[in-house]
């Protein structure tokens, strides 16, 4: 069972990594296009919810990069495969 939870936990590492490079490459395409915006998640315009926080929230990060957010989720992956390798060391 440990082993399993090793190899999952190193196939979560590798999946976080790949991630990572799908954020850096989103980030460095240059060209005739503009970068998109994390509001794309929720199909591009503004976010409209009943609670006035979300409201806020969405305005302030409606227009950072996407491939950031693609790069900082791939590092959370990472430290996830991490944890699991290091607990099924234990």
């Amino acid at each position: 069972m440990a082993e399993a939870m090793k190899a999952i936990g190193w196939l979560t590492v590798l999946t976080g990594f790949l991630g990572g490079a799908v954020g850096l490459i989103v980030l460095s395409k240059d060209g005739a296009w503009e970068p998109l915006g994390i509001n794309v998640l929720w199909g591009g315009g503004g976010l409209q919810s009943e609670w006035i926080g979300v409201n806020k929230l969405a305005n302030i990060v409606g227009d950072f990069p996407i491939g950031i957010v693609i790069l900082l989720a791939s590092i959370g992956v990472v430290q996830l495969g991490i944890m699991v390798a290091e607990r099924a060391d234990r």
